[in-house]
């Protein structure tokens, strides 16, 4: 009796021992990564206006854009096949001292200044000119982008001899059939580059003077002004109504820098900030920091303001980047990510213009470092030249209504000026916790193929990206289209 009682005490335990482990190995088998899904809504038949051919533009330096750089035709053929639609020189902060007739060796020095021996900075051939410059616009299919050195003038006691310097500059392009059309009227006027930090008035006053003058050279040129990022601040939109009421007249286009989070980005900062905000460095704000809405609502919200003093106005960056923080490392690829959700809300706000910040310069003298489309050092591709790229599909054609019902994957929409080609950008902040699979519902266009092309890394704290195809399907019973966004990564969905 106790030996059947041994007996069957064993086989209920072999039983449940077995029980337990099937159990066990099929928890092990079942996948653990939780699924998300995101539907993108898109209304072919809703277009919100045309994306701008120019915004990815580059920043030139006349200084560290040398000669020898661009000798063998590469760097033009690299932003040629960005569709680079403006090229901006003599650059920033080097506009309030530069000379256009006797560029000299140093950007961070003036020859009108009267304490400095010309003959210890004399004029060379080694630096970009404006013939050079000219060469490689054109070598690239990008527009001209001009800066004027009004400052010099100011705090020289010279501004006559500005004026004329620059009527002169002016001449030689329309004489040379240079075909220059924007001129932007220096480089952050409300900051101490050169002369004094200029206010809003003393900025008119010179606008004023500048501007009928080379419009009596030359009737067709679009004139650019520059002034502070901070729209949403009621002190800093004060300053801007002011100007732009006062010059409208003059001017064409405002210029408002975006440099994001400066001295205290971080990934994880840019991947909680859904949609990315205006972060600005801010001298009179708390922690010297501005918080702002989206890119997109400060653009939009700019065009709404300006309609009650002339909506012909229009909205440039002709400098934007993520800002430096020396605290804190980021991969080229990282980068890239958080660039492309810069240049997707650029889109959807319907900026006009956008240069990017810079395209060589000294990596040393940049505290955690800024990137651009190629590296610092042997002027190849980063990912971000392969984000540019992408964005590159899209330029000039049609904006469309599109929604996301996921704030972490920023999006737009966009259908060729002939309706053959519809396309949607996806930019997913998920990371590989989640598997993101996108459904895209497209009303008023219908496609008989897709392509998913993905911008993505296997490892993201290196500098390595690819681009790779993702298998895009259409449910049938639906009619809706579906594809997995990979962790961290911009996806290009083309639909023809």
């Amino acid at each position: 009796m106790l030996h059947n009682k041994k007996y069957l005490f064993f086989l209920f335990a072999s039983i449940f021992l077995a029980k337990f482990h099937f159990t066990c190995c099929l928890g092990l088998e079942k996948d653990p990564t939780p699924q998300q899904n995101v539907l993108i809504t898109v209304s072919a038949h809703t277009v919100k206006g045309d994306i701008s051919t120019m915004l990815t533009g580059v920043n030139m330096s006349y200084f560290y854009d040398n000669d020898k750089m661009w000798a063998d035709g590469r760097i033009a053929k690299y932003l040629r096949e960005l569709k680079v639609g403006l090229l901006r020189y003599p650059g920033g902060c080097e506009t309030s001292k530069f000379h256009w007739e006797t560029p000299c060796n140093h950007w961070n020095i003036d020859l009108w200044d009267p304490n400095i021996n010309p003959r210890t900075y004399p004029p060379t051939d080694t630096y970009m000119n404006i013939d050079d410059y000219i060469r490689q616009c054109r070598l690239i299919g990008a527009m001209p982008l001009i800066g004027i050195n009004i400052q010099s003038g100011i705090k020289y006691n010279r501004l006559q001899d500005s004026i004329d310097e620059a009527l002169r500059w002016v001449k030689y392009c329309k004489l040379k059939n240079y075909q220059v059309t924007y001129w932007y009227l220096d480089n952050e006027p409300y900051y101490k580059h050169n002369c004094h930090a200029l206010t809003a008035k003393e900025y008119v006053s010179y606008i004023k003077q500048f501007v009928p003058a080379l419009r009596a050279v030359d009737p067709n040129i679009k004139i650019i002004a520059g002034w502070d990022s901070l729209l949403s601040d009621p002190r800093y939109w004060a300053e801007h109504e002011y100007l732009i009421s006062q010059t409208h007249e003059y001017i064409d286009i405002i210029d408002l820098h975006f440099y994001w989070a400066h001295d205290y980005c971080t990934w994880d900062l840019w991947l909680k900030d859904n949609p990315m905000k205006v972060r600005q460095w801010c001298r009179d704000c708390p922690q010297k920091r501005y918080v702002g809405p989206s890119f997109t609502e400060e653009i939009q919200g700019f065009y709404q303001k300006v309609k009650s003093i002339d909506p012909h106005v229009k909205l440039a960056s002709l400098e934007w980047n993520i800002a430096p923080n020396k605290n804190a490392h980021f991969s080229s690829f990282q980068h890239a990510l958080m660039q492309a959700e810069m240049l997707t809300q650029f889109v959807r706000g319907g900026l006009y213009m956008a240069c990017i910040w810079p395209l060589t310069w000294e990596p040393s003298s940049i505290y955690g470092q800024m990137r651009s489309v190629l590296d610092q050092q042997k002027r190849l591709p980063t990912p971000s030249f392969y984000v540019f790229k992408l964005f590159s599909n899209v330029l000039g054609q049609k904006l469309l209504q599109s929604n996301s019902d996921q704030v972490s994957v920023p999006h737009f929409s966009a259908l060729s000026q002939d309706g053959k080609t519809l396309w949607v950008f996806l930019l997913n902040k998920n990371g590989p916790l989640k598997t993101t699979t996108a459904v895209i519902d497209i009303s008023g266009f219908t496609a008989s193929r897709s392509q998913s092309l993905t911008l993505t890394s296997q490892d993201i704290s290196k500098d390595i990206c690819e681009l790779k195809e993702i298998p895009v399907t259409l449910n049938p019973t639906t009619g809706k289209w579906q594809t997995t966004l990979p962790p961290f990564s911009l996806t290009m969905l083309t639909f023809q």
